[in-house]
């Protein structure tokens, strides 16, 4: 995964999560909303039920007051056919009752005494319609027993009504319980969440920085001259390949390195040669130099030598002057002195020849001293 993936993972995730719970929250909302409204109407339907089932029995009570009055001038058709319709219309409400007290256990249970109470109440009123039509008054008076009965039955209607109120505080108690218990469960979740994708974003965080904080130091050692070090990325992403990247780069130095150490090895081994042949052309220069010393010497003493037999030539040549002067003292004399003048002119070409040949040693010893210089 790309370290962005990484870091944009932690909030995308922590969004994540806050859009499910607002999305929870929502939902939960609504549904609460829904359970309210569901009971709220179910309790109102329910109240405007039990208030239209005691004023459906009062008015049948009332009726059955109007039939004692007037039951003398009906027929016996006519009577059984209302105490039938009044019967009948108890009856529903009385199934009305209870059907709107629903399967709760106190409010069925008071709906139930509801049903068992009809029976007695018209008993009693049947006795009312019986003595009525003997005579009115008398059936007027038997109404006090339908009285008391029908104050039960409207009691027994309350209490229905009563534990239909109660069963319905239960539930909302029961709801709003059950709200609390999902609003607090839907916050630790968010909470958990939150938790979660901080600590996913500590971590990676944490990570990442101590990646970037071993590039650093094997960059730091790599500077300092370090080149043993081997960095090697391990995670796909820029981290790692940051990691692979500088130990390819400490690889290449290390190579590099080791190509400028081998040439400055081989640079040396030549410096070593240059001063050995510095060293052994001036010791050859030196022994140049003294040998054209000693030639130099042995030209001095040749020219001496030379100039010895100048002057001996120079003596001779007066000699010769001398003899020829006196050359006509005698043939003999004067023949021994070519003989003698021959001599010495070999001599005078030997000599010549030795200073050419000394002349050509120091012209090669110059040139000798030139090129050593």
């Amino acid at each position: 995964m790309r370290l962005r993936a990484k870091l944009l993972l932690a909030p995308s995730i922590t969004g994540v999560l806050l859009l499910g719970a607002v999305g929870g929250g929502v939902s939960l909302i609504t549904h609460l909303e829904s359970q309210y409204l569901e009971i709220g109407t179910h309790e109102r339907a329910q109240s405007d039920a039990l208030g239209r089932a005691q004023l459906a029995l009062s008015e049948q009570h009332a009726t059955l007051y109007r039939m004692v009055t007037i039951i003398a001038s009906l027929d016996d058709k006519a009577v059984k056919a209302r105490r039938d319709q009044q019967a009948q219309a108890m009856a529903a409400v009385v199934e009305e009752v209870v059907r709107t007290a629903g399967a709760a256990e106190g409010a069925a249970a008071a709906a139930a005494r509801v049903r068992d109470a009809l029976p007695r109440y018209r008993k009693a009123a049947e006795a009312a319609l019986d003595m009525a039509t003997i005579d009115p008054n008398t059936g007027v008076a038997a109404l006090q027993t339908a009285d008391g009965e029908f104050k039960n039955l409207m009691t027994l209607v309350g209490h229905t009504a009563a534990a239909a109120r109660a069963q319905s505080a239960v539930t909302w108690q029961a709801l709003d319980s059950r709200t609390n218990r999902q609003a607090a469960a839907l916050g630790i979740v968010g909470l958990l969440g939150a938790i979660g994708a901080a600590l996913f974003a500590w971590v990676t965080q944490r990570r990442v920085v101590q990646d970037v904080q071993a590039c650093v130091d094997a960059a730091g050692q790599v500077a300092a001259g370090r080149l043993d070090i081997a960095p090697q990325g391990h995670r796909r992403d820029e981290i790692g390949e940051l990691k692979t990247a500088l130990g390819a780069m400490v690889h290449k130095l290390r190579g590099i390195v080791g190509q400028v150490r081998g040439s400055a090895e081989s640079i040396s081994v030549a410096s070593a040669e240059v001063a050995s042949g510095n060293t052994d052309l001036s010791q050859r220069t030196e022994s140049a130099a003294s040998n054209l010393q000693q030639t130099a010497a042995s030209v001095e003493q040749l020219s001496g030598t030379v100039r010895a037999s100048a002057d001996s030539a120079a003596q001779a040549n007066q000699l010769a002057l001398s003899a020829q002067s006196s050359a006509s003292k005698g043939g003999e004399v004067m023949q021994q002195v070519v003989v003698n003048m021959d001599d010495i002119a070999a001599s005078s070409r030997k000599i010549a020849d030795i200073i050419g040949v000394i002349d050509s040693i120091a012209f090669q010893t110059n040139i000798l001293a030139l090129n050593a210089a």
